[in-house]
């Protein structure tokens, strides 16, 4: 009984405190908070740190201040930078990176003094030359209105001045190791845009032959010695364009070439076979203070392999006007320029002409080893396609993947995909979102949200196409087996038994009970 009163009193004491400390709680913030505001010392304390602020505010303009005395400085700086001299194009004949001369095993080229440059090629065992005595290319240029001038050097990589544009000229040889690259570098030394003409020319041959064919290819010049008694019959000449097309080509009669420098020549089909010269330039537009940069190659090779094309039933004629290639250089594949034989369209060319070689197609490269021959591939505008897989297929409810079917045009699988049309299934076209397609022949796989939504049973798919028949085959759906019922008691033997619980809480109730009337008998 004592203890019960001692509990007793313990608890209301612990209720008195506890209210006590709610009450007092809010009054001790509120009693802090003055304190840190309306006392002398709070009031310092605040002019302190408005004062602090004042000389961080005063400390900020100080620096921007000094930023922008900075940045003034750093602009007047840039100012006079840019009201610098113009420096242009620096001479390169000591700078030691610069040849006179360089050779492959291929391919040579030599500065010819005022002639600028010279290429020549090798052939046997000996360096044939490409211009009449070895006497090199001439370099010409005009600058806006004036006059057209020739450029004249003392070595590789001098700087000229002409009308305000400085030049200069170095060579070297590509990575093949099988053309020179000739590199024309220009500087505008003038406050105003200059639109300038640059370009070279040469009275050219090959070997001993002065009159070796010439040619346009389709963006540079071909010369090739096809005289069979030639000592260098075989050897070809070609330029190409470097980082940029040519403006202007010309062949024709050497003694002409430096008057059609800037020119293109009059009839391009028609090559020219007497003592020939040629000429090429660009036309570029330079903006004051900048240097512009136009590259050109050269290559002269010994052997060279050529490309035909064969009608093969169809009819017509073709030529590459870039055939022969020489040794290194890939051909590109030209476009079909053949009629078809009635009832049949171009597909491709190929190395044999029953199809059985290589295949290639519009604009495809060729590595060359030796020269080619492609034929025409035809085939019939009417195409016959047929199932090859998926045929009687079966797909049961529930599944997740779909359901797939591939299709080939016969005789011409490369065509079935892109002449694939559409999906009917039981008859009934279906939209894009019920099947995936894809190539390899033509694959069509049904999704598997649309085929649940199919009555179990058996259905037909129908493959259309734009330029044959449809073709059809048969699927089946099969229904998903009943669910099984759930067995009556747990198959394990772990589950906890009802009964072993009910007569645990009503002993744990029983005891309850019995605890209550004994403290109540303490009390009395």
């Amino acid at each position: 009984m004592l203890k019960a009163k001692q509990i007793k009193k313990a608890i209301a004491s612990s209720v008195v405190a506890l209210a006590i400390l709610f009450t007092a709680v809010p009054a001790l913030s509120q009693t802090v908070y003055a304190d840190e505001t309306d006392t002398p010392a709070a009031e310092e304390s605040v002019e302190d740190a408005q004062n602090a602020e004042e000389e961080g505010v005063a400390a900020l303009a100080d620096e921007e201040s000094s930023e922008e005395s900075t940045e003034s400085s750093e602009e007047s700086t840039e100012a006079t930078e840019e009201a610098a001299p113009v420096v242009g194009l620096q001479d390169l004949r000591d700078s030691g990176v610069i040849a006179q001369e360089g050779q492959s095993n291929y391919i040579s080229f030599t500065a010819e003094g005022r002639r600028n440059f010279d290429v020549r090629g090798r052939f046997g065992d000996s360096y044939i030359r490409s211009t009449f005595s070895n006497g090199g290319y001439n370099t010409a240029i005009q600058v806006g209105e004036n006059p057209i001038r020739s450029v004249r050097f003392d070595y590789l990589g001098q700087v000229v001045e002409i009308d305000g544009v400085q030049v200069r000229i170095v060579c070297g040889l590509d990575a093949s190791g099988r053309a020179v690259v000739i590199t024309y570098d220009l500087f505008n030394l003038t406050d105003a845009e200059q639109t300038v003409k640059i370009g070279s020319y040469a009275d050219t041959m090959i070997g001993t032959n002065d009159r070796a064919r010439v040619s346009y290819t389709s963006n540079g010049i071909l010369m090739e010695d096809n005289n069979e008694r030639s000592s260098t019959y075989g050897a070809t000449l070609r330029l190409m364009p470097g980082n940029a097309d040519f403006t202007t080509r010309w062949y024709g009669y050497y003694y002409s070439a430096g008057n059609n420098v800037f020119n293109n020549v009059a009839d391009s089909s028609v090559a020219y076979n007497e003592d020939s010269g040629i000429a090429y330039s660009w036309t570029l537009t330079i903006a004051p203070s900048t240097q512009a940069t136009r590259t050109s190659l050269l290559g002269l090779y010994e052997e060279s392999y050529s490309v035909t094309y064969d009608a093969n039933g169809g009819v017509g004629e073709m030529t590459d006007i870039n055939s022969p290639y020489g040794i290194g250089l890939t051909a590109t594949v030209m476009d079909n320029g053949f009629y078809a034989p009635e009832g049949y369209e171009f597909i491709g060319w190929n190395t044999a002409a029953d199809g059985s070689g290589t295949t290639y197609y519009p604009g495809n490269t060729i590595n060359l080893s030796s020269s080619v021959t492609l034929y025409a591939s035809w085939v019939s505008t009417r195409g016959t396609y047929e199932y090859v897989e998926g045929m009687n297929g079966q797909w049961t409810q529930n599944s997740t993947n779909g359901l797939a079917f591939r299709a080939t045009r016969v005789g011409s699988d490369a065509l079935t995909f892109s002449r694939f049309l559409g999906v009917q299934v039981d008859g009934q076209d279906i939209g894009p979102d019920r099947f995936d397609v894809a190539s390899g022949s033509v694959i069509v796989t049904l999704k598997a949200d649309y085929l649940q939504a199919l009555a179990p049973g058996e259905h037909t798919i129908t493959l259309t196409f734009t330029d044959g028949d449809p073709i059809t085959t048969n699927f089946t759906i099969i229904a998903a087996p009943a669910p099984t019922a759930a067995p009556a008691v747990p198959a394990t033997g772990e589950a906890m038994s009802v009964l072993p619980v009910a007569g645990a809480i009503c002993i744990a109730a029983a005891g309850a009970v019995v605890l209550t009337r004994k403290f109540r008998k303490e009390e009395i």
